[in-house]
């Protein structure tokens, strides 16, 4: 009887891993077969151009925190520039941290915006929050005016920051998935970075507000002669018939001429027709507490909260925005500017070399490293401001720069960067509106806390004991990464039988 068990469990084990050998040749073979045309690239770039815009948002908030003050003064003789608004504490606060409020509202709709009228429109429509912000934070003459355009801008945060993820995640073949969905840190890098080096040159906090227009039109017009996403098309046009012509016809932009596009088209097919079947046997349409209820939604939403969880609590923005109280700490000689750029910097070259490893070595294995370099890190830093709890401000190292050096770099190049990826990638294209909206919705308060309690933090915990709480929530991440099933060339049909669909 032990023998007839014994053979039984033999040969359900050879099953198994022959069906996961079959599966892995499957991969290959599709993500083979599915090859990208150069239209790919250049509708990367006209989306990635609203990033750009966040990236500014995001850079903008350091520059007016300091040149937004009485006490400022131009270091250049021939700048005879002078802010026309000196706000007080209170609108200090709201100015640099009410565009994440603005985000929750950005979040709240942008599901139902992208279903309704696809990603492409949506992005274009972006155009008009972002320019409207700007242009009031170029012309602001009050604080009140500066807080609105901080609003608005943070609407379109919001709604921008899980259309743009979602509609590269639709268009791009599995082989180039990961290192297209990394642009998204690099043009938010490169937005901070291009801000710093503009203030630098003596563009300032209402000059900045100008030229962060200029992307946006570029923007709407490379997006105005880009495809919609072809799953879209198949997932949201009524028509059957024409749904199908358009995601043909969009896709064949999308492919080069030696894809094989038929089994694209049918691959997508077959996802929304399982994904309706589920529906109407399981009796799931048309409530959300019912479509949650569904394994193939509540597991990528559990691990998108995760992943929303890890990247706003991970001590980023406290780092971030401590960094230049940091930097005189070590004795640093560089001025406030001179070390944003330098941070912002590093942190566009991690996210640059992050894109190139993402596709080799897969979403896991980055998110491990980018805590372990965190956690490191940020322990290091806890322990030295533990050391000289007493003298602080006299002391002078150099290790609290290589300590924020090191922090930032392994946050680009994994936790940055991946988290909106791998949401556009796990989520189906049925539950956009549900699980984008929320990870936006989470995205703005997180940070929103971050910003605010950054001060209660250092008061309550100690500078030490608040990096050290860091440290256990990067420990903990490593341990989320190496049980996260990794998405690495695998098409968006192939992700979804992880989660079960049918």
């Amino acid at each position: 009887m032990a023998t007839i068990e014994s053979n039984e469990n033999h040969s359900s084990s050879n099953c198994i891993g022959e069906d996961q050998l079959q599966m892995n040749v499957d991969v290959d073979d599709k993500s083979n077969k599915y090859k990208p045309s150069w239209l790919i690239y250049l509708a990367t770039f006209g989306a990635q151009l609203l990033t750009l815009s966040f990236g500014m948002t995001m850079g903008w908030t350091s520059i007016a925190n300091e040149e937004l003050d009485s006490n400022f003064n131009i270091t250049n003789p021939n700048d005879h520039w002078k802010t026309p608004v000196i706000p007080n504490e209170m609108e200090k606060q709201l100015i640099a941290s009410i565009w994440t409020i603005g985000s929750v509202f950005g979040g709240f709709t942008s599901g139902y915006l992208i279903d309704k009228f696809g990603r492409k429109k949506v992005l274009i429509a972006l155009g008009i929050p972002f320019t409207l912000a700007w242009l009031m934070i170029g012309f602001a003459q009050s604080s009140l005016m500066i807080i609105i355009g901080r609003i608005i801008n943070g609407f379109g945060v919001g709604i921008s920051m899980a259309t743009i993820p979602r509609y590269l995640a639709e268009i791009c073949t599995p082989k180039i998935r990961g290192y297209i969905g990394m642009t998204v840190g690099y043009f938010t890098c490169l937005g901070m970075f291009m801000v710093n080096i503009f203030n630098v040159l003596n563009f300032h906090w209402n000059h900045l507000g100008f030229i962060a227009i200029i992307p946006i039109i570029l923007m709407m017009i490379i997006m105005f002669f880009m495809p919609e996403s072809p799953i879209w098309c198949i997932n949201f046009i009524s028509d059957k018939d024409e749904a199908i012509r358009e995601a043909e016809k969009n896709l064949k932009r999308f492919r080069s001429n030696d894809s094989d596009l038929q089994q694209e088209i049918n691959d997508i097919i077959e996802m929304k027709n399982t994904s309706d079947k589920t529906n109407e046997t399981n009796h799931l349409n048309g409530s959300l507490i019912r479509s949650i209820r569904r394994k193939d939604i509540y597991k990528p939403f559990f691990i998108s909260m995760l992943l929303m969880t890890f990247q706003q609590f991970c001590g980023a923005s406290i780092v971030i925005y401590s960094m230049n109280d940091i930097f005189q700490t070590s004795g640093s000689t560089l001025s406030s500017k001179q070390s944003s750029s330098v941070t912002n910097g590093i942190m566009l070259v991690m996210v640059i070399i992050g894109s190139f490893l993402i596709d080799r070595f897969g979403r896991r294995i980055l998110i491990m490293i980018s805590g372990a370099a965190q956690a490191l890190s940020i322990g290091i830093l806890g322990i030295y401001y533990y050391q000289h709890i007493s003298d602080i401000q006299q002391s002078s190292s150099l290790l609290p720069i290589i300590c924020v050096s090191i922090f930032v770099s392994g946050y680009s190049l994994g936790m940055g960067g991946i988290c909106w990826l791998i949401i556009a990638e796990i989520t189906p294209p049925q539950a956009v509106w549900l699980v984008m909206s929320i990870s936006s919705v989470y995205s703005g308060i997180g940070t929103f806390i971050m910003i605010i309690s950054t001060k209660s933090f250092f008061h309550i915990l100690k500078e030490y004991g608040t990096y050290w709480l860091f440290t256990v929530i990067n420990i903990i991440m490593i341990i989320f990464g190496y049980f996260l099933p990794e998405t690495k060339g695998r098409t968006i049909d192939e992700i979804s039988k992880i989660f079960k669909y049918n």
